[in-house]
């Protein structure tokens, strides 16, 4: 009989739009608009709207573990759409901003608050919902979009920015998340395959060997922990530690690889192909990554994506030239490439699917002091010293120190 098309790839196809409008649009554009929010609303100060990012950061920690917990309970989709409307009028705001307190209404408020809902958690933990077996790949490629995001947008943005301005570059994010993604949510999201009479990666209820494997997966998956019983679990505290440091990298990597490229010696062309060729790298790993965990488990994977993230911070410091960056920007997007899908997949692995909203939320409080940090620091260590050299070290030496997390994550555990 062959093998009928499956809904949860819509699914994953939604996912990849929503990510290059959300992680993808606001990451990426963050670098390229940062030196002129700095000469407008901080007096030149990068370090000042870096904090203002960071304090979005601190608000999607605060709130997630409440946001994944409704998620878990209630609908994924509903939570996405309030999110996207959030993320519209956060965009709105920011274009219109005259002063530090409304760039910090907007990016720390209305956009800390619509990623938290839109962003990859309560995204990630759909897609993850509609697949098991396969669940390592789906989310490898649900989270391409970001990766796509950083292949076009670059250029794209650094010229509408020099040409038409950064006000009225970031009023047309409002109107794509108002016109796109709102619809986009609407119509082809749904919670879980059960709504379309499914099950998960398309099985057939007829087919023994796919119902066993799914009786055994719905078990593990039905298991509901308490937020005491979580932050009581090792492999959270493991799975905060892996991803703490390469959350830290990648918020220093969007917001000041840009300026790096630049103060090292490239044009702005030259700055925004470097985020191109990361993302595009990421864009080809991304899938090898969800082969990865499926093939040889989260730990493997994840020492290896740790370890090219800190080979890749270490050459960006030295990097002198476009064909450096280049090179370095492709060993990052390895690295890269595992932090969205990884994260989900470990702890649904751990935590099943029940939990997996209440998990990747009170994760968040764990990661908080790396994500809180990152982007100051680097921004302040630029504005003392000139450079970002110094504070890119440091950083892969916070990877270093992330590959102690993968040797507590377990394959499996209980609630309770």
């Amino acid at each position: 009989m062959a093998q009928r098309y499956f809904y949860g790839w819509n699914i994953v196809g939604a996912a990849i739009v929503i990510g290059f409008m959300t992680t993808g649009l606001g990451g990426y554009a963050n670098g390229i608009i940062l030196p002129h929010l700095a000469d407008e609303l901080a007096d030149g100060s990068r370090g000042k709207v870096s904090l203002a990012f960071s304090m979005g950061t601190i608000l999607v920690a605060i709130v997630s573990p409440f946001v994944g917990r409704h998620a878990d309970k209630n609908s994924p989709r509903n939570v996405m759409l309030l999110g996207a409307c959030l993320l519209s009028l956060a965009y709105l705001v920011l274009a219109s901003a005259q002063t530090m307190w409304q760039l910090i209404l907007a990016k720390s408020v209305l956009y800390g608050a619509a990623i938290s809902m839109v962003g990859p958690m309560v995204r990630n933990m759909t897609v993850a919902h509609w697949f098991t077996r396969l669940r390592g790949r789906a989310l490898g490629f649900s989270v391409m979009g970001a990766s796509v995001a950083g292949v076009l947008l670059p250029l794209i943005l650094s010229n509408l920015v020099t040409n038409l301005g950064w006000r009225t570059t970031v009023y047309g994010f409002a109107g794509g998340v108002a016109l796109i993604l709102l619809p986009l949510i609407w119509r082809v999201v749904k919670d879980k395959p059960a709504e379309l009479d499914l099950l998960p990666d398309g099985a057939d209820a007829d087919d023994s060997t796919d119902d066993s494997a799914l009786a055994a997966s719905n078990a593990k998956d039905s298991e509901i922990w308490s937020w005491k019983e979580l932050l009581k679990a090792k492999p959270l505290w493991a799975t905060g530690l892996t991803f703490g440091p390469m959350i830290c990298v990648y918020l220093v990597i969007m917001v000041h690889l840009f300026g790096h490229a630049q103060e090292s010696g490239l044009t702005d062309n030259e700055a925004a192909l470097s985020l191109s060729v990361l993302a595009f790298a990421s864009i080809f790993f991304k899938p090898v990554i969800g082969f990865m965990a499926d093939a040889i488990g989260a730990r493997i994977t994840l020492w290896a994506a740790l370890f090219a993230q800190a080979t890749a911070m270490i050459l960006f410091a030295s990097a002198d030239s476009m064909a450096s960056f280049a090179t370095t920007a492709v060993i990052f997007g390895f690295g890269y490439a595992a932090l969205s899908s990884m994260r989900t997949f470990a702890l649904a692995q751990a935590f099943g699917m029940k939990s997996l909203g209440s998990a990747n939320g009170l994760l968040s409080w764990i990661e908080l002091p790396f994500a809180a940090l990152a982007s100051p620091i680097a921004g302040f260590v630029f504005d003392a010293t000139g450079s970002y050299d110094g504070a890119f070290l440091v950083f892969a030496g916070f990877l270093m120190i992330g590959c102690l997390g993968p040797f507590m994550l377990p394959k499996k555990i209980t609630a309770g």
